[in-house]
């Protein structure tokens, strides 16, 4: 079956190991599916592309709003838990100014420690913002360096 391009003929739910799985309308299942946006990331709320734990697409979802209700609750969900990405509030130490780097900072989520393992992982992200991906793909977000404390941006700025 091909990739459905504006579809919402499928469903989805959880497996009992908490795997999201797909169904078509054939019946057909794929376990352990990803939910991500499609560009333009300029319309959030549409364009959600649904793929196989092997990478093909199986759904281009244009109107999620089109789903029925059950199946647009667990896209959504699963879009969620996909982007969660905490802020972090202070930077309490970084080991290293080379990488791989251990960096120890507070969310808002609470503390963290992880693994910066390249310095594209640390990106700028507009004039005081920046996005810190670690070594399992984990994103962090500094929404402004200005709001945060003077030790904090201290170690920044010795990492950048």
């Amino acid at each position: 079956m091909n990739a459905t391009p504006h579809g919402t003929d499928f469903r989805l739910h959880d497996d009992p190991w908490g795997r999201l799985v797909w169904t078509a309308a054939d019946g057909r299942e794929e376990v352990d599916v990803e939910v991500l946006r499609a560009f333009p990331m300029t319309d959030p709320q549409r364009w959600i592309v649904i793929r196989s734990a092997a990478g093909k697409e199986l759904a281009c979802v244009a109107e999620p709003d089109r789903l029925v209700p059950e199946t647009r609750t667990r896209l959504l969900a699963a879009l969620a838990r996909r982007e969660f990405s905490p802020k972090i509030t202070r930077v309490a130490r970084i080991s290293t100014i080379t990488c791989p780097a251990q960096w120890e900072v507070e969310t808002d989520h609470g503390p963290v420690s992880f693994t910066v393992k390249q310095d594209d992982d640390v990106r700028r992200q507009g004039q005081q913002g920046l996005l810190i991906v670690d070594a399992h793909g984990n994103r962090y977000h500094i929404v402004d360096t200005r709001q945060l404390d003077a030790d904090s941006r201290h170690w920044i700025e010795q990492y950048l």
